[in-house]
């Protein structure tokens, strides 16, 4: 008589649970990555550059987020399948706003915008399912915040080199970086402040970039969505910073 498999989470020593992604499937996101960035660049005739980005961007992001967590075995937990979506589309993102070509369509703005806003609302809905179903590690946790970071640094650059508001709102996306540097130096720094306030303004800065990069909004208002945006992330890791303080 074969004994129930026990519920929970992931134990040390063990792999994840049948229903979660594991890090044997990554290589599946690359062949993803790839054919979506070469359909957008085919579609918008961008050339070859994009989709290297985005597959580059795609493999430093696996390799540093597995070095962070020491996560290297095939069968730890990563998360769901829809990890595999938000990587590539927020590495498509990407590969775009490095190689940005010299004019923004009104059609390849609300493309990026919808591409945006569906790789945020992946990540979230990602993270609140894996949990649900124990499909959650250190690994699919650190991946959902990296891939999160990429996007806001992402959208923030495309909102420069549309014309739509000037160089200071990259700094948005910058800010999860020095951040993130910081952390090295302070491990304490590594874990988000402890305020309710905190995941709700993380949400509300990507949805400020996200609306302003739509064609429907003027410059100045997008100038002013950016400024709450840049407003938010500051906010966000000076909590970070007076946390490990007290």
């Amino acid at each position: 008589m074969t004994k129930p498999k026990a519920r929970g989470g992931v134990r040390v020593g063990q792999g994840s649970p049948d229903h979660a992604l594991t890090l044997a499937y990554l290589p599946l996101g690359l062949l993803i990555a790839i054919v979506l960035a070469s359909l957008y660049s085919f579609a918008f005739h961008l050339g070859f550059i994009p989709p290297l980005i985005s597959l580059v961007l795609l493999v430093v992001l696996i390799a540093a987020v597995g070095l962070v967590t020491r996560q290297f075995s095939p069968s730890a937990a990563a998360g769901t399948r829809q990890t595999l979506a938000h990587m590539g589309l927020v590495c498509l993102l990407g590969g775009i706003a490095a190689a940005s070509p010299t004019e923004f369509p009104p059609l390849m703005l609300w493309s990026l915008t919808a591409i945006a806003a569906a790789a945020a609302g992946i990540i979230l809905v990602e993270a609140w399912i894996a949990e649900i179903i124990n499909a959650a590690g250190p690994f699919s946790r650190r991946m959902g915040r990296e891939a999160n970071g990429l996007l806001v640094l992402s959208v923030a650059v495309l909102l420069w080199r549309s014309g739509k508001v000037d160089g200071w709102v990259v700094a948005t996306g910058a800010v999860h970086y020095v951040a993130l540097a910081l952390s090295f130096a302070l491990p304490a720094q590594r874990q988000d402040a402890p305020v309710t306030w905190r995941p709700y303004a993380r949400v509300a800065m990507v949805a400020a970039l996200i609306l302003a990069l739509a064609p429907v909004v003027p410059p100045i208002v997008a100038t002013g969505l950016g400024a709450i945006a840049l407003v938010l992330a500051l906010a966000g890791v000076t909590a970070d910073i007076s946390a490990t303080r007290s």
